[in-house]
């Protein structure tokens, strides 16, 4: 049975898995613990760095402090006795037991043990006779050669004063320069050794009063920011509780807006349809009644009651136009309103189909010639905006006609930037538009057409002037009322 090989998890998975665990975590603290935990991290760490490099300063302010002080005593002590050290010889026998004499028998010495260097690195004195002559110190000594204090902490290796490598107890070594009196001629070396147990007690006390410092700063400080941080996230967070529920709120009145806007468009449709079908009823109505009946009326009076027509149902050669004529002018109009009114089947038309077919029944029925100019039209028009349209055209078309006798009449119709451009003119009289605008002159068709360009949110303006023709231009909605323009 063959074994199954075990594949330890891909390092760089794992560490995406574990970013994506801390960053939901993360998410999910509020502002003002965000804050503590970055402003701690980052606190922390500079506090850190900061105690780290005082405590240092510190530690080394007081090791040369003793260093200083131990030197100041080494060259008062052992000063008079190098001052005949010349060339290479050995210090004199008696100096030798003069020094050994003054360290050795006296036990409150501050030394532990003591030596003297030429400028060579070659070794004058020792008060312990176990130090070997080269101990490779040519760098120390170099530099207290050159009036500079060398010094650092060293470990026992051999048995000093009853003191034993075991006893794990830390030196403070120190070369110091030593000078000829009266000048600043260095002449030779000494260097001493001292107990750094106090040195080092005091640098830890003073190390761990410098961390307790930082440490109660920095929780001090933090805790300050915190408080501050976190009644400003409260803030925060009761703001955005309220923007929510301002949301929320705002959400639903949109939502509400929006299917009363719908309401009223499909209200306003439904009235649309029905003062069309009330129109076509009229139309009907008109047609199929006093039309017939003046018809009729018509037919008695040029046929008679007996069947045979009157030979004088003509106008005299002068005076007023006879019972016929006018019952013959009274048909036409009473037609021409009838069909006007009356709708064509238009909601299944194109764009195109609509306007041709309105052109088509003026011309029919005046008998007049308009030229007609589509340009690029829209695919389809909501039901309205096909009734406007035709309104429109078949209004301002009847008005030009009645006016201006259809001199010179066009349509002219295209779409562009999501608009329906209408334009009729004709090369009549023209009027006065500023007067034809006064409430007292009531131009019932111009205020219907505005007022039907209005519903759907459009425009219609007449430009004309007497002498120069009359200008009927709309602007309207390929898809009326769709957005907020309710």
């Amino acid at each position: 049975m063959p074994l199954l090989k075990t594949h330890e998890p891909d390092a760089t998975l794992v560490l995406v898995g574990w970013w994506g665990r801390l960053r939901q975590q993360w998410l999910r603290m509020s502002l003002s613990l965000q804050f503590l935990v970055a402003a701690g991290l980052v606190v922390s760490l500079s506090m850190i760095g900061l105690a780290t490099l005082a405590s240092e300063r510190i530690q080394t302010s007081a090791t040369r402090s003793a260093s200083e002080a131990g030197a100041i005593f080494l060259q008062a002590f052992l000063q008079p006795y190098v001052q005949d050290t010349v060339g290479s010889g050995p210090l004199s026998p008696e100096v030798v037991a003069t020094l050994d004499g003054l360290l050795l028998s006296d036990p409150t010495r501050p030394f532990m043990m003591v030596k003297i260097w030429r400028l060579d690195s070659t070794l004058l004195y020792a008060s312990n006779p176990n130090v070997k002559q080269n101990e490779g110190v040519e760098a120390e000594i170099r530099t207290a050669a050159s009036g500079e204090l060398a010094r650092h902490f060293e470990e026992l290796d051999e048995e000093v004063n009853g003191i034993a490598p075991e006893d794990n107890v830390t030196l403070l070594e120190v070369y110091a320069p030593l000078y000829r009196t009266g000048t600043n001629e260095i002449i030779a070396v000494g260097e001493f050794y001292q107990s750094a147990a106090g040195l080092i007690a005091e640098q830890q006390q003073t190390g761990a009063l410098t961390w307790a410092a930082v440490a109660i700063s920095t929780v001090s400080m933090l805790g300050i920011l915190f408080l501050i941080v976190s009644r400003g996230s409260q803030t925060i967070h009761r703001q955005r509780r309220r923007l929510e529920r301002q949301y929320v709120e705002a959400n639903a009145l949109a939502n509400q807006n929006s299917r009363l806007r719908r309401l009223a468009e499909r209200a306003r449709e439904d009235a649309s349809e029905a003062n069309e079908k009330f129109l076509s009823r009229i139309g009907s109505e008109l047609h199929d009644g006093p039309i017939q009946t003046l018809s009729l009326m018509m037919l008695s009076l040029q046929y008679g009651r007996d069947g045979t027509e009157d030979d004088d149902a003509s106008d005299p050669p002068s005076g007023p136009p006879s019972t016929i004529r006018l019952a013959r002018a009274l048909y036409r109009e009473l037609r021409e309103i009838s069909v006007g009114l009356i709708l064509p089947e238009i909601e299944k038309a194109t764009p195109a189909e609509v306007f041709e077919i309105a052109v088509s029944r003026f011309e029919s029925m005046t008998g007049s010639s308009v030229v007609l100019d589509l340009k690029e039209m829209p695919e389809q028009l909501t039901k309205v905006v096909k009734i406007c349209s035709y309104r429109i055209v078949q209004e301002a078309l009847s008005n030009g006609h009645r006016h201006a006798g259809g001199a010179g009449q066009r349509v002219y119709a295209g779409a562009a930037d999501g608009r329906l451009r209408i334009v009729i003119t004709d090369d009549g009289p023209g009027f006065d538009t500023a007067r034809a605008s006064k409430p007292g002159d009531r131009h019932l068709g111009l205020i219907g057409m505005q007022n039907r360009a209005k519903s759907l949110k459009g425009k219609l303006t007449v430009r004309s002037k007497p002498g120069g023709g009359t200008r009927v231009w709309a602007v309207l909605p390929i898809e009326p009322a769709t957005s907020d323009e309710f």
